[in-house]
C-alpha cells in the first residue's frame, strides 16, 4: 500500500483467494485437464495421477465386501442344527435320548451362532476396507476446492509429483477482490466491519466503486503508526482486474440501497415522534453511522427527526 498525499490512500486489488493446488499423494501424473486461463468450478477434477494399482485394489476390496457366501453358509447350517437340537430336546423330554446328546446338539447351535457373528464382523471389516480403497482411489484425483481461474500450470503429464514438492497449479478466485490499506489510527477509528466505503479503481470505466470493510486490525503497528484495513470489492461480473491500483476516496459510510429506501420512506411518512428502523445484522453498522451522520438527535428522544436502529 502506498500513501501519496494527505487523505489519499492507495492500494492494489488482489484475488480474494489464491491457492497453490497440491497433490495429496506422490505419483506419476497421468493427465492434466486444464490450462492457464481456464475457469473451473468447485470440485472439478484438474489433475489425475496414475491409479492403475489403486483401481485394482478397489475392485478386489469391492469383491470381498459384496461376498456374503460365508454368512449364508453358516446361517443355513445353523438352521439345520437348530432343527436337530429341537428334535433332540423333544426326545430327551420323553427319555429317548441322553443328556450328552442334548448338550452336543445345543453346543453346535451356539458354536454356529458365534461363527455367524464372527463372519458378520469380518464382512464389516471388508466393507471398511472397501471404503478405504475408494478413498485411496479418490486421492489420485486432484479437485479444485473453489470456483476460480487457473493462472499457472506447473505439472505436466508423465512427470512425477512428490509430497515434498506437491504444487501442481495456481488457482485464484476473482468474484471478489481484496484491497489492503494501512491508515493512521485516527482514520481507521472511523471504520468498522461491514461498513461500505467509496473506492476508485484505476483502469476502470466506473467512476466509483463501493467496497465493504472486511477487517480492521485491533492494533496499530508500532514502527509505522498505521492500522491494517482490508476492504472487499464485489466482482461477480468480472469487471475489475487483480493487481490494479485502487484509491480509498472517503471514509464516510455509504448506505446500502435497501437502507436508503427505508430512510426515504420513513422520512417521507414521518410527522412526529421517532421512527424505528428494523435492519438486518450485516447493515446495522453502516445504517447506524449513516443515521448519525445525517441526523443528530437531541437529548429529547421524541424530537422530530430522531432515529433509532434496532
Amino acid at each position: 500500500m502506498e500513501k501519496v498525499a494527505a487523505e489519499d490512500w492507495i492500494s492494489f486489488t488482489e484475488p480474494i483467494h489464491r491457492i497453490e493446488l497440491a497433490a495429496k499423494e506422490s505419483g506419476r501424473i497421468e493427465e492434466v485437464l486444464v490450462k492457464s486461463g481456464d475457469e473451473v468450478q468447485a470440485g472439478q477434477i484438474v489433475v489425475q495421477l496414475d491409479d492403475a494399482l489403486h483401481r485394482i485394489g478397489q475392485q478386489v476390496a469391492e469383491c470381498e465386501a459384496t461376498d456374503l457366501s460365508k454368512i449364508e453358509q453358516f446361517e443355513a447350517e445353523l438352521e439345520s442344527y437348530q432343527r436337530h437340537a429341537d428334535n433332540v430336546r423333544r426326545l430327551f423330554e420323553t427319555g429317548a435320548t441322553s443328556p450328552e446328546e442334548l448338550r452336543e446338539s445345543e453346543l453346535k447351535v451356539a458354536t454356529h451362532q458365534i461363527a455367524i457373528q464372527a463372519a458378520k464382523n469380518e464382512h464389516e471389516q471388508k466393507r471398511l476396507r472397501l471404503q478405504e480403497a475408494n478413498i485411496r482411489l479418490e486421492r489420485r484425483l486432484v479437485r479444485t476446492p473453489i470456483a476460480g481461474v487457473v493462472i499457472d500450470v506447473i505439472a505436466q503429464p508423465g512427470e512425477y509429483v512428490s509430497t515434498a514438492n506437491p504444487h501442481l497449479l495456481t488457482l485464484v478466485q476473482l468474484d471478489r477482490l481484496r484491497a489492503t490499506f494501512f491508515l493512521p489510527t485516527e482514520a481507521a477509528a472511523k471504520l468498522c466491519v461491514w461498513q461500505r466505503i467509496q473506492l476508485k479503481l484505476e483502469d476502470s470505466n466506473q467512476s466509483n466503486v463501493v467496497g465493504t470493510v472486511e477487517h480492521v486490525s485491533a492494533i496499530t503497528e508500532a514502527d509505522s503508526g498505521l492500522v491494517r484495513v482490508d476492504v472487499i470489492i464485489p466482482n461477480a461480473e468480472g469487471l475489475f482486474r487483480a493487481g490494479v491500483r485502487v484509491h480509498l476516496i472517503s471514509l464516510e459510510p455509504v448506505a446500502p440501497p435497501e437502507v436508503l429506501d427505508q430512510l426515504t420512506k420513513r422520512l417521507q411518512s414521518s410527522t412526529t415522534g421517532s421512527t424505528v428502523l428494523t435492519l438486518n445484522a450485516p447493515v446495522i453498522a453502516t445504517a447506524d453511522r449513516t443515521l448519525r451522520m445525517t441526523n443528530t438527535p437531541s437529548q429529547n428522544s421524541n424530537q422530530r427527526g430522531a432515529f433509532h436502529v434496532r
